[in-house]
């Protein structure tokens, strides 16, 4: 919907196509603003429309499947708060978890076998389905008494009866997944449960564990969590609008506090603000905390029984080649392969696995104006475990990133070399797809004798791609002939290829 066309035009719900005065909804997302967006193990794409303290009724949410967009709102008495769709998750079994700003907790379980609905409303409403063609009504609702009670509505004279806030979700590798009520009136404002044995989320209410002002987390400033992580000992990160980081440890001992400790982070720990936006932990040990104010990073490591906590700031650089592109980081991704993906007010940033963030040029970043992305304002990322692409949620739409950074595997068995024959000094370099990480790439002549190695440290090799310019190691072009390539790791993994030089 970033696209204004002859006989088209943008439209605050999406794109819609005119033909004389009969306009239609053509094929699109239901709202441009993508606010959160998550890629699921099933290829479909969910998008959601509403914004943190958005309190007013969005656009429901989006859901991409089989090549066509589905369109769901809500209606009626207290259900058009589900229209705020907000976090999305889908956890390790395939279920999809919606958070929604006033409408509780929406769930999809991963045999697609209806929406299930835990709230506390009385009365039913409807549900509207849309798709480029038609809209259909369905009523939905009451909740039987299974499924209300779990969350409460949010502290305030003026909030609406039942407007139980979501602001938060994520699942541990426990065995549980962890859900934030957003200024929760009976003050607890973190909930972890557990799954049942057919690996959906239990509604048994005696196995659910709250914590909140009656605990350790008596400092938590109106429960406003909006983003939940893990570390590798299990600890529970939690970030807040207003109040830094608090790191709930309950000693793998989830139905006992009397061991729980809590810590706290903020200013006087080196970050940037006490407003968080995103947490994300990467494979060396790093949590990496998106702020208003800028990116920061947490390097965790132990000293005896005691953990110690470095903070480093990174600031952000117009270029994104130094930093981040902006200081407003909205979140944070660490993909399969330890790469830093940043979504920022400015465009998107990427922090490869292989680099330093305070390495010169270590940074890789995208704005409208050097790809195809639809507004700088990028709000969420969801990177393809299987196929790699990354889909990103702006202000005005969707962007699908297919790049170096997506090309990168788990082996070699997808490498490919083109283009071939390679015609040298055409301006096009020849490429090598579809990399591990970590790879090095030397070119051989048939014999045996080393041309050139394309390395990582001299920006040969961004992601899983290579680029080969036709030149040797001592900058000279290479003559026409049959060329062979090697790419390998470290750890023994290999592919060879043929390169066929031509010499314009």
């Amino acid at each position: 919907s970033a696209l204004t066309m002859a006989g088209e035009y943008t439209h605050k719900s999406g794109y819609y196509y005119t033909k004389w005065d009969n306009p239609r909804r053509t094929d699109g997302l239901t709202s441009n603003t993508s606010r959160f967006v998550i890629k699921d193990s099933k290829g479909r794409i969910w998008s959601s429309t509403g914004k943190y303290k958005s309190t007013a009724p969005d656009d429901g949410f989006s859901i991409r499947e089989e090549g066509v967009w589905k369109s769901i709102d809500f209606s009626g008495a207290n259900w058009s708060a589900l229209g705020n769709s907000d976090v999305i998750h889908e956890d390790k079994n395939g279920n999809v978890f919606i958070g929604t700003w006033g409408g509780g907790l929406l769930i999809l379980p991963k045999d697609a076998s209806g929406f299930i609905y835990l709230h506390s409303y009385t009365t039913s409403g409807l549900m509207h389905f849309t798709t480029e063609d038609s809209t259909a009504v369905f009523s939905v609702g009451p909740n039987d008494e299974s499924q209300r009670g779990f969350f409460d509505k949010a502290e305030g004279s003026t909030v609406p009866e039942f407007y139980e806030v979501i602001g938060a979700i994520n699942s541990d590798d426990n065995g549980h997944i962890w859900f934030a009520n957003f200024n929760a009136a009976n003050k607890k404002f973190l909930a972890a449960a557990p799954y049942n044995e057919n690996g959906m989320l239990s509604l048994d209410k005696n196995k659910w564990q709250y914590f909140g002002n009656n605990d350790l987390l008596s400092r938590l400033a109106y429960g406003a969590i909006n983003s939940i992580e893990f570390d590798d000992l299990n600890r529970v990160w939690l970030g807040t609008q207003s109040d830094g980081v608090y790191v709930l440890d309950y000693n793998n001992t989830l139905y006992d506090k009397s061991d729980d400790i809590v810590y706290h982070l903020g200013i006087t720990e080196n970050l940037f603000s006490v407003d968080i936006q995103s947490l994300a932990y990467d494979r060396n040990g790093i949590m990496w905390i998106g702020t208003q104010g800028g990116l920061n990073s947490l390097d965790i490591y132990s000293v005896g029984n005691q953990s110690q906590i470095l903070a480093y700031k990174h600031i952000g650089d117009e270029s994104g080649r130094n930093g981040p592109l902006g200081n407003w980081i909205n979140q944070v991704k660490v993909d399969a392969f330890n790469n830093k993906w940043v979504a920022t007010s400015k465009g998107l940033s990427i922090l490869p696995e292989n680099k330093s963030p305070w390495e010169e040029n270590a940074w890789i970043s995208y704005t409208v104006r050097n790809s195809g992305l639809v507004n700088n304002n990028v709000h969420s990322i969801s990177t393809d475990k299987i196929s790699g692409e990354t889909v990103l949620g702006t202000e005005n739409g969707i962007s699908i990133y297919r790049g170096a950074f997506s090309e990168l595997k788990s082996d070699y068995s997808l490498t490919a070399g083109g283009p071939n024959p390679f015609h040298l000094n055409r301006g096009n370099d020849f490429i090598i797809k579809n990399l591990m990480t970590n790879s090095i790439v030397k070119i051989y002549t048939l014999n045996g004798k080393l041309i050139r190695s394309l390395m990582v440290e001299n920006n040969d090799i961004n992601g899983g791609r290579a680029s080969w310019n036709g030149y040797d190691d001592a900058n000279h072009p290479v003559s026409s002939g049959v060329y062979y390539y090697l790419a390998y790791t470290n750890e023994g993994d290999s592919v060879t290829g043929k390169i066929a030089v031509i010499r314009d």
